[in-house]
């Protein structure tokens, strides 16, 4: 599967997992959208190294336990991936 020009939302891209997996998607050319839940700081490093990689990205806190968080998590998810 092509993922060069894709955009991926990982959810939880703060913990070891969530970066492994970020990561990856960005090796593959992938932009992200990276979503955390308390980590800003590690989500802003995990952000600036994937913009190291030459791909886009961004960070986006949420509590996935609130239905109104996940919806404005996928708008602003939206929004990031628009082209301008």
């Amino acid at each position: 599967m092509e993922l060069k020009g894709k955009t991926a939302l990982i959810t939880g891209s703060t913990g070891r997992l969530g970066v492994a997996i970020t990561k990856a998607l960005a090796c593959a050319g992938c932009d992200c959208i990276c979503h955390y839940y308390r980590n800003k700081l590690k989500a802003d490093e995990l952000v600036a190294q994937i913009k190291a990689m030459g791909n886009n990205a961004v960070a986006i806190q949420a509590d996935l336990t609130k239905a109104e968080e996940i919806e404005l998590l996928f708008e602003m998810g939206e929004e990031f991936n628009t082209p301008q």
